[in-house]
């Protein structure tokens, strides 16, 4: 059986246990002050030096979120200087997200439409307002970033068949890139023309499109840095003749044959500014590799150096190049040419060359020299004396030039120089 204690006190006794009430939680209430002071200080007191260092400190979507915080934040952000080393931008319509890369750090995905619940930024609070379209958006978003990172590499990806909303037009227009990667079915011509008329040597470009507009054709669709079209079929031999100071060329599916890549290596001989540095063309399979045709009339020199077989060739304007030396091979169906110094690996070849450039020479002049020579009746007429001795003297330097490669370990089999 319990029992209830009726505890009455005084209202003395009352007015003292209130009275020590209010002294207790008004020492919690310090002691917490003082616990908070412990662990918690304004960021935005601190000396910028220390600032900056906590800023660097933090991870990308730390220091995102803790810009868009505040103006103040967001300018204390920027002046941390903390770069990227690119953005990659994808374009999926409602899916589309730019990717930010910066070093030692975990890639940081800021997704342009209401992203996903999973701690990533979204694209409507860095551009703080809604715009027009999507590829506004884009460009706002994109645009505070590179304030609060700073970097020049913007890759952009089209995946087209995923773009119904999105205006290639509106997002060239408004956005600064150094990649422009392609991927899809087809694209429309109006679209393909904006994006080759904004090449330059400072852009990278390739398309994997499974077709191109029917007939297609551009003055600069060779004038990038970099470039690699998957489907080729309407790249025509001359528009190489077009590159100029090109780092690398690949063309995989293609209506090139043996004759097209002769002309190719000719024009090149013969061209006085630099084209490229390597070009690769995927032929197709049932292509056989015929050097009587990719090579007529054409100095060359085979070598197997590398464990495959290597034709080098040198320009007639080395004088006037950087890379007058050309290295083709032929690789399950590839054709691949690829430029060199004069004094780089291949000096040896280069000098080879020389001499059969040399002795190539003096063979036209035998050829020439016999047409003068009178036959039949007057085969002995004092007058063939000049170039009977005119011959004699060019054998002779042929004979010198014979010995010269064949201590280099130049051998001639079927036709073809060997080393």
């Amino acid at each position: 059986m319990m029992r209830f204690i009726n505890l009455e006190f005084s209202d003395e006794t009352t007015f003292s246990l209130f009275k020590l009430y209010l002294f207790v939680k008004r020492t919690k209430n310090a002691l917490d002050s003082i616990e908070n002071r412990k662990t918690r200080f304004p960021l935005a007191k601190l000396p910028f030096v220390p600032m900056k260092e906590v800023i660097r400190s933090m991870t990308v979507q730390e220091r995102i979120k803790l810009a868009l915080s505040s103006y103040q934040m967001e300018y204390l952000v920027d002046l941390a200087r903390i770069k990227a080393s690119s953005y990659f931008i994808s374009f999926k319509d409602q899916k589309s997200y730019i990717q930010l890369e910066v070093a030692g750090e975990m890639d940081c995905f800021v997704y342009l439409n209401g992203g996903r619940d999973d701690g990533n930024i979204r694209g409507k609070e860095i551009s703080k307002c809604c715009g027009k379209s999507m590829s506004e958006n884009i460009a706002r978003a994109l645009e505070r970033i590179q304030n609060l990172f700073p970097s020049p590499n913007v890759i952009l990806t089209f995946h087209t068949n995923k773009m119904t909303e999105t205006s290639i037009k509106e997002l060239l227009s408004s956005l600064d890139w150094k990649i422009l990667l392609i991927e899809g079915d087809k694209i429309e011509a109006t679209d393909l023309d904006i994006i080759m008329n904004m090449a330059n040597l400072e852009r990278k470009i390739m398309i994997t499109l499974n077709s191109f507009p029917e007939n297609f054709t551009h003055e600069k669709a060779f004038q990038f840095l970099d470039m690699e079209y998957h489907e080729a079929h309407w790249v025509r031999i001359e528009d190489l003749f077009s590159l100029r100071n090109s780092i690398s060329v690949t063309l995989m599916l293609n209506h090139f044959n043996c004759p097209h890549l002769n002309q190719l290596i000719c024009f090149w001989m013969e061209c006085t500014h630099s084209m490229f540095r390597q070009l690769t063309i995927h032929m197709v399979n049932t292509a056989p590799f015929l050097p009587n045709l990719i090579f007529k009339d054409v100095t060359y020199l085979a070598t197997s150096r590398r464990g495959f077989q290597e034709f080098v060739i040198h320009s007639k304007s080395a004088t006037c190049l950087d890379f007058p030396i050309a290295v083709i091979s032929w690789i399950d169906s590839s054709f691949k040419m690829i430029t060199t110094r004069l004094d780089g690996e291949y000096s040896k070849e280069n000098s080879i060359l020389k001499l059969l450039s040399q002795k190539n020479k003096l063979e036209v002049e035998i050829a020439k020299t016999d047409s003068r020579i009178l036959v039949g009746d007057r085969k002995d007429d004092l007058s063939n004396q000049p170039m009977i001795s005119r011959k004699s003297d060019l054998l002779k330097k042929i004979r010198y030039l014979n010995n010269q490669l064949k201590d280099l370990q130049v051998e001639f089999i079927d036709g073809n120089v060997v080393l």
